[in-house]
């Protein structure tokens, strides 16, 4: 969830909210789930919530915007259906929003009114797919916090609150206890700007199970950077690789009409011992980051490298090796490294990451 003030909610990557008179989602950089959210005295809430690619696992029959009254098992719903990568933004349009409505108009922001929202501080909000999947709750379900959840410039009372940059997939479990300042950034009450945008990861994690290596961590997979394939700076990085030693390599995929990213569980690359964990991008066809100083061996557990968005290595490219990337391509990437402490072949996969260009 992204931020709340004195009345909107904001739904999908961060965003803000305040004592909730709007809310917003958004999927273009950030995961899934409540960005934002403002409430104003007179109830009117608005928020902000994001709809991230087919790796998030959100289905086209849209998503459920539902509230739940302070101490309720379960409430009133309102839904719409954001775009790829895009936003939308929520008001139960009541007459303290005027303020509000100007200035997304003013943005040329649309927005979605949902009369059925309003919140007073105290009630958990829920965003959930049409078919009942939780992908974000703010506030704890079944619980009255009294006049509202948090403290000091943090709360979802009179503050505006934005969800933090480095958030990518929302709170999906309701039934624990809530402080908004573990993921969300504090502002004064009406600060509308963050409302309809989420400056979140470039990349959305892929949704496939990841397996612990010999150290009891799982490696992970990031990109930074730009998504702009004409300014061409994108770097991925691997961390919390085995310390003991090891040897990396990221590889990407793309997929052609059709196809879809699925999931091979313990490979046996080249013929050696099953991996410990499973290909999360197969589906489409592999090229692999294994030139110049792209592979990785030693015990510093991370490595980056830089992807050349103008010569991607992909047997799709002219003469089976580079590829251009073109807007509008999402790639995925993942990376496969020796887990020598785990005995001899011994290997495993880090998380895997989905990018979309611009």
């Amino acid at each position: 969830m992204g931020s709340t003030s004195r009345g909107r909610i904001g739904l999908g990557s961060p965003s803000e909210t305040t004592r909730p008179t709007s809310t917003s989602s958004t999927g273009s950089g950030g995961g899934r789930g409540v960005h934002a959210l403002s409430r104003t005295d007179s109830g009117n809430f608005s928020g902000n919530s994001s709809r991230p690619s087919t790796t998030g696992g959100l289905g086209s029959t849209g998503r459920l915007i539902e509230r739940v009254a302070a101490g309720a098992a379960q409430g009133t719903a309102g839904s719409d259906v954001p775009p790829p990568y895009g936003a939308a933004v929520f008001t139960n349009g009541s007459s303290g929003a005027a303020d509000l409505l100007a200035d997304l108009i003013i943005r040329g922001v649309p927005y979605t009114t949902l009369s059925l929202l309003t919140f007073n501080g105290d009630d958990a909000i829920a965003l959930c797919e049409v078919g009942g999947e939780v992908l974000d709750v703010i506030g704890e379900i079944g619980l009255d916090p009294g006049t509202a959840w948090g403290s000091g410039s943090i709360t979802t009372q009179n503050d505006t609150l934005r969800r933090k940059a480095s958030i990518i997939w929302g709170d999906t479990d309701g039934s624990v206890a809530f402080d908004p300042a573990g993921e969300f950034d504090g502002f004064p009450e009406d600060d509308f700007s963050g409302l309809g945008a989420h400056a979140g990861p470039l990349h959305l994690q892929v949704n496939c199970a990841t397996t612990t290596h010999s150290g009891g961590v799982h490696a992970t997979l990031g990109a930074t950077g730009s998504p702009i394939v004409g300014t061409n700076d994108l770097s991925l990085t691997a961390a919390s690789l085995p310390a003991t030693g090891t040897t990396a390599y990221i590889f990407n995929a793309r997929f052609a009409p059709g196809q879809a990213a699925t999931s091979v569980p313990n490979p046996a690359p080249a013929g050696g011992p099953a991996a410990s964990g499973d290909i999360c991008i197969a589906g489409g066809t592999f090229g692999r980051h294994v030139f110049g100083g792209d592979i990785y061996i030693g015990t510093g557990g991370t490595f980056t490298i830089t992807v050349d968005l103008d010569d991607i290595p992909h047997p799709d490219g002219l003469g089976g090796y580079g590829v251009a990337a073109v807007a509008g391509e999402t790639w995925y990437w993942q990376c496969w490294y020796r887990d020598q402490s785990a005995g001899v072949g011994a290997s495993n996969f880090t998380e895997a990451i989905a990018v979309t260009l611009q």
